[in-house]
């Protein structure tokens, strides 16, 4: 074992233990061909640890955000009680529970494992590449299911309800953000795993590819906390709606848990989305 030249501890067999952080080739392990700049080696060492306050602060504000939303929809009327879609006997509370999973699922897996699927080449940027692509797909895969099964949810209660809701900007924004993810999703598959097109396509596409992963990423951010705001507008602002399945030991302005749960969702959105346009936290590799 030996140390590089940020002071951490590798192994000489370590695939990618010879590579810098910014763009500096001149460095192979603990040798270099040039002389060492000891300032740019602090300087990177501090980037460094820079990045994993960040990221401290992204895993303390994701859980927050699925805690207090989770928290919110499974005490409101309806909670997560998923009825037989053909029964015509539901009540309108009953029907919100389809609501209330639509807007978890929009939360923990078009927000969450988004920014996770997105962050994790950098969370794993020394690893193997089939490590970090392996957990991109599974965080991915969560995300995008949990995509769909909030589409289906909004689809169901919209079916239950008078007005016919499939005109409303609610609707089109979540089909645009999910199309935008599948597209995305199919170009990095096609292109960077299998078949996996030549180096020098796969170097011109990936910019492109980049940006429509975090532009999806902040369309799915606005849709969350568009959606659970005007949940609380429509359900919680009106002094005649039933809150917390009709517990009388409710929580006095419960609408409090959801607004503090959106504050910790643009919160996180936003430490995403700096962390993943920071160029030098990025996985910097040769073999693309």
């Amino acid at each position: 074992m030996s140390r590089n030249i940020y002071g951490n501890t590798v192994s000489p067999g370590h695939p990618y233990w010879d590579y810098s952080e910014e763009n500096d080739n001149n460095y192979v392990g603990i040798e270099s061909i040039t002389k060492v700049d000891n300032t740019s080696v602090k300087l990177k060492q501090a980037s460094l640890r820079i990045f994993d306050f960040f990221s401290t602060i992204n895993q303390f504000l994701g859980l927050l955000m699925v805690i207090l939303v989770g928290y919110f929809y499974g005490n409101i009327d309806g909670s997560y009680l998923w009825k037989d879609i053909n029964k015509k006997s539901l009540t309108n509370i009953e029907e919100r529970a389809y609501l209330n999973l639509h807007g978890l699922a929009i939360t923990v897996g078009l927000v969450f494992f988004h920014g996770e699927g997105i962050l994790i080449n950098r969370f794993f940027r020394h690893e193997p590449k089939y490590i970090f692509k392996l957990y991109g797909v599974i965080f991915n895969m969560i995300s995008l299911a949990c995509g769909v099964f909030a589409l289906a949810a909004f689809i169901i209660f919209s079916n239950k309800q008078i007005e016919y809701q499939y005109y409303s900007f609610q609707f089109w924004l979540l089909l645009g953000v999910l199309a935008i993810y599948v597209i995305t999703t199919i170009i990095y598959v096609f292109v960077f795993t299998f078949p996996r097109l030549p180096k020098n396509i796969r170097l011109s596409i990936k910019p492109y590819a980049n940006a429509m992963t975090l532009i999806s990423f902040i369309l799915s951010s606005v849709y969350s906390i568009l959606s659970n705001t005007l949940y609380i507008n429509k359900y919680l602002n009106k002094k005649d709606t039933a809150i917390c399945n009709n517990d009388e030991n409710c929580v006095t302005k419960f609408q409090y848990i959801m607004n503090f749960g959106l504050s910790a969702t643009v919160l996180y959105a936003i430490v995403v989305v700096i962390q993943t346009c920071k160029k030098s936290w990025s996985r910097k590799l040769k073999d693309l």
